[in-house]
C-alpha cells in the first residue's frame, strides 16, 4: 500500500506519520536529497517522494503557507524556560541524525530498480554511505540508479530475526541487503542461507567489511580515507 498525503488539521502530512509536506520542506530548501530525507525521518524513498508531488503540484499554496509560517517563527518569543528545551530538542535532534539512519514489504515499486534495505546494525555506516551517495561528486550516478532506500523498522521484523528469513524477505520484495553479519555460524547464517537458497537470479547481500571500525562523520578523511568499507557477497559461493 503506496503512502497518501491526508489532512487532520496540522496541515498536509504523511499518512500513518507526524510529518507534513512543511517539515519536508525544510530540508528541500537546504538542498537535501529524497533519500537523505527519507534516512533522516526513518521513512521510505517513496514516502517521501509522495510529499515531493504534493509540494509541487500544490508549489502555490505550499509555498505560501510555508512563508507564513516560517514568519510567525521569526516573530515569535517563547518563554526562556520553553527556548532552552526547544534548542535542546534542536540539539538532539541534530545527534540523532548523525548517528542514526535510515514498513512491511510493499509491492509495486516506483524503480526498476532493487531497493537498498539497512540492517538495523550497521544505520550510522548507512548514514555516511548515503551522505557520500547523495553528495555532488555522486548525486547523478546515485540518482541514475534510480534506488530506494528502505529503512529497517518499516519491515516490521524483529531485529534478531534469523539471517535466512531476513535475506528471503529482502529477495521477496526486491531490496539489497546492506548488512553486518548478524550471525557467524549455524545453519540460518547469511553464508549458509546464500549456500542453500541462492539462485542466478537472486540479489546480491552487501556487508560491511568490519563494522567495528565504526562510521566516521568527517568528510574529507572519509573521501581520503575510508574507513566505511563495502564488499559483496557473491551470488555463487563455491
Amino acid at each position: 500500500m503506496s503512502a497518501k498525503i491526508i489532512n487532520r488539521g496540522r496541515g498536509p502530512e504523511i499518512e500513518g506519520t507526524r510529518i507534513t509536506v512543511y517539515d519536508v520542506l525544510d530540508y528541500v530548501s537546504q538542498g537535501w536529497h529524497r533519500d537523505r530525507i527519507a534516512a533522516l525521518f526513518r521513512l521510505s524513498s517513496r514516502d517521501i517522494q509522495v510529499a515531493l508531488d504534493y509540494i509541487e503540484q500544490h508549489r502555490d499554496e505550499v509555498t505560501a503557507h510555508y512563508q507564513s509560517i516560517l514568519g510567525r517563527q521569526r516573530t515569535y518569543q517563547y518563554l526562556p524556560e520553553v527556548a532552552a528545551k526547544i534548542a535542546a530538542s534542536r540539539a538532539r535532534a541534530r545527534a540523532a541524525w548523525q548517528r542514526e539512519s535510515p514498513r512491511v514489504c510493499e509491492s509495486g515499486k516506483s524503480s526498476p530498480m532493487p531497493g537498498i534495505l539497512a540492517d538495523h546494525n550497521i544505520d550510522g555506516h548507512f548514514v555516511v554511505l548515503l551522505r557520500i551517495w547523495t553528495s555532488e561528486a555522486w548525486k547523478s550516478v546515485w540518482e541514475g540508479l534510480q534506488c530506494e532506500v528502505e529503512p529497517f523498522a518499516h519491515l516490521g521484523t524483529p531485529h534478531d530475526t534469523s539471517d535466512r528469513h531476513l535475506w528471503q524477505l529482502c529477495q521477496q520484495c526486491e531490496m539489497v541487503l546492506l548488512t553486518a553479519n548478524r550471525h557467524d555460524e549455524g545453519p540460518d547464517s547469511l553464508e549458509a542461507t546464500i549456500r542453500a537458497l541462492n539462485e542466478p537470479t537472486s540479489l546480491p547481500v552487501l556487508t560491511i567489511a568490519d563494522p567495528r571500525l565504526g562510521a566516521t562523520r568527517e568528510q574529507p578523511y572519509l573521501q581520503k580515507n575510508p574507513r566505511v568499507r563495502t564488499k559483496v557477497l557473491p551470488k555463487q559461493v563455491a
